[in-house]
């Protein structure tokens, strides 16, 4: 197991995220304004009911399914940033901070389909399979951070009853596994659509930061004394070891020099052997309905990424605690590294580590290599549809995501035409995370057997960057094989020839 030295602790920490999110830049899943393109095979990853009327799809090897997606429900770079009439920037802290609930998701995911294929057995039964890679990042902050670094402890001693900024919300979870999925379909009566699909997971790499809820920054309504509590859990599964250290660990400087050179000799990233991890198994399946009430009204259920990944391999677990307290800093040390009480040093190039090994110093760190799993965040839809003509229809989409037990809710409407054959359209405006400047569009083009589409759940982001929570993007190519015949009832999606 290579190591790397626990003095360089912070530096190895950045280094581990930026290998977990080093394959974000290949997934948020919306699926919003896809979710009735039925042309398009992918769209069965939001409902595993829904057959296409093809006989044989095969996706395009790496280019089937490239999907990209970030948000954030907490604010905007114009929420801080704004313009006064004359036309000149400003800072507006209060418009900020007013933009953000009490705890607020961050978050970006991709996702890139290796292989797929499906195919149709019989008039009823649809198979179909994927093999992918997905990566994801969500990062849980509440909005007290902010408020203790713009409006100061003062706010809180202030405004609540017990002086506290609540911190509990905390939370970042970095992941990166392969999916090999299994899904099937199967028409009953020509009324009832109904689908599974099985997903077998293997882990790569996880960062989780989780922090309790006593995780708070406390100041004395009466003496103004601070006092910082902090339960904080990291679990990581990654291709290289943090090790075990001490928060003394920290402030030693013996054998720093070597432990810093001999950091890349320990360190030896093999892709091969990433990739073909197969130590951190999970589970994880989809469920979905299509119930058609007659030719017009269809009306859809479906539940996504009910599942876990389990870590064993490489697996560290770090738990941070302690109860900080000091009542404050004099002013006149505080440009003279001053430190805190009576803790003075003479050297001044040390006074500063001082204070914060003084105030480490009441924390420890619990260390363990145990294995851990914990759940997928599950997404759930419901939609109906309205079949206005052959070749026009409108639907009503709404979907959740499940983090950290909160439901993040969105909502759409969407409009489907198909002027000819090879070509169909889609126009959606969606309502995601509380933002509702999201304009989706998606189009499809079959030119046999070749099918490319496009989707993009908001369009805002290419002409307002700075103004956009929500920002997908997916694309892909297909060959796609013997539609069913024209005489035949054909979704509005599809070519039929």
């Amino acid at each position: 197991m290579n190591t790397l030295h626990k003095k360089n602790f912070p530096l190895n920490l950045a280094l581990l995220i930026t290998i977990v999110l080093m394959p974000l830049i290949l997934k948020s899943q919306q699926y919003n304004t896809i979710y009735w393109m039925q042309g398009i095979p992918q769209s069965a990853y939001s409902n595993p009911a829904h057959q296409l009327d093809a006989r044989i799809y095969i996706g395009v090897p790496g280019a089937s399914s490239i999907y990209a997606g970030f948000g954030n429900t907490g604010f905007t770079p114009t929420d801080f940033l704004r313009k006064d009439n004359a036309g000149d920037f400003y800072w507006d802290e209060d418009n900020f901070l007013s933009s953000m609930d009490s705890k607020n998701l961050l978050f970006s995911d991709v996702q890139a389909e290796l292989l797929t294929f499906g195919f149709r057995q019989g008039e009823n039964n649809y198979f179909h399979f994927n093999l992918s890679q997905k990566a994801g990042m969500q990062f849980g902050y509440p909005k007290d951070i902010f408020l203790l670094a713009l409006k100061g402890n003062k706010y809180f001693a202030d405004n609540t009853d017990t002086g506290a900024a609540d911190f509990s919300s905390l939370r970042v979870n970095l992941m990166h596994y392969t999916e090999l999925g299994l899904g099937y379909s199967r028409r009953i009566d020509n009324l009832l659509d109904f689908g599974v699909r099985v997903k077998l997971l293997f882990g790569h790499a996880n960062l989780r930061l989780s922090s309790s809820d006593n995780f708070s920054f406390v100041t004395n309504p009466e003496t103004f004394e601070l006092g910082l509590y902090s339960d904080l859990t990291l679990n990581t599964s990654l291709p290289m070891t943090l090790g075990e250290f001490s928060i003394d660990d920290l402030f030693d400087d013996d054998n720093s020099n070597d432990n810093q050179s001999s950091m890349d000799d320990d360190f030896e990233f093999d892709p091969l052997d990433y990739m073909i991890n197969f130590g951190n198994f999970g589970l994880a399946g989809d469920l979905g309905v299509i119930y058609d009430l007659d030719d017009m009204f269809s009306f859809a259920l479906s539940v996504v990424d009910l599942g876990y990944i389990s870590w064993k391999r490489n697996v560290e677990s770090y738990n941070v605690t302690g109860e900080i307290e000091f009542d404050g800093l004099e002013i006149e040390n505080l440009f003279a590294f001053g430190t805190i009480g009576d803790h003075i040093d003479d050297d001044n190039n040390d006074n500063d580590d001082d204070v914060v090994e003084d105030l480490l110093g009441n924390s420890s760190v619990t260390y363990s290599n145990n294995p851990y799993s914990f759940m997928l965040s599950p997404k759930i839809f419901l939609s109906a549809k309205y079949n206005i003509s052959d070749i026009h229809s409108v639907s009503f989409l709404t979907r959740g995501i499940v983090v950290d037990r909160k439901l993040h809710p969105s909502f759409s409407l969407a409009y489907n035409i198909q002027p000819i054959r090879p070509l169909g359209f889609s126009l959606a405006y969606s309502v995601i995370h509380g933002t509702f400047n999201n304009i989706g569009l998606g189009m499809h083009l079959n030119l046999y057997p070749v099918q490319l589409y496009v989707v993009a759940d908001n369009t805002f982001p290419a002409f307002q960057p700075v103004n956009t929570r929500i920002v997908t993007a997916h694309v892909g190519l297909n060959i796609v094989i013997g539609y069913r015949h024209q005489e035949q009832a054909r979704p509005i999606h599809c070519w039929d020839l």
